[in-house]
């Protein structure tokens, strides 16, 4: 496994261990890209990119998987907000669908598009120093989901909800937290 992911590395990434996870700053130019959609009245103190070989490969498996089962996949770039202290957890496990308790469009992981609308329902325990995950996110095929929605219909991917302002995720390694954003609300 070691050697298959170090050979689907990222292209940029220079890591030689599958077992490294990193955080690395970024230039000012992709920050500014990465913040420009952030509320103008929060305070990003910090811009980090992931690298993490062990779930970027799980990720590129995963999106194989859908390009054989479906023939074609959208990958998008959706928003998590959470606690500080969950990053490390995170960006060395990736998201657990059996932590989430804001199940409103299915028991899931839950993104949005919208930074602004990830903030406003992040956990209020949460505290002031919170992390915006920005995430890649495979999506084929979506419906309506529900409280009561535990996986998706046969055939379907991912359940939204809220005009399309909340996309929930199932299985594993169907996204990847590529960038961190850290800010104090």
């Amino acid at each position: 496994m070691t050697e298959l992911a170090l050979k689907h590395l990222h292209p940029c990434w220079t890591l030689t261990s599958f077992d490294e996870v990193e955080e690395e700053e970024i230039g000012t130019f992709e920050r500014s890209l990465l913040t420009c959609s952030m509320p103008h009245n929060l305070y990003v103190r910090s811009v980090v990119k992931v690298l993490n070989p062990y779930l970027w490969c799980c990720y590129q498996l995963k999106k194989a998987e859908y390009m054989n089962r479906y023939g074609s996949v959208r990958e998008i770039t959706l928003y998590h907000a959470t606690s500080e202290s969950n990053v490390d957890s995170i960006i060395k496990n990736n998201f657990d669908w059996r932590r989430s308790w804001r199940i409103r469009f299915g028991q899931g992981v839950s993104f949005s598009p919208s930074p602004s609308y990830a903030n406003k329902y992040c956990n209020p325990s949460s505290g002031i120093y919170r992390a915006m995950m920005a995430v890649k996110v495979l999506v084929d095929t979506s419906s309506l989901g529900g409280s009561s929605t535990i996986l998706p219909p046969k055939g379907i991917d991912t359940t939204v909800g809220n005009r399309r302002q909340v996309y929930v995720k199932y299985c594993d390694n169907e996204f990847y937290p590529e960038h961190v954003i850290y800010y104090t609300i």
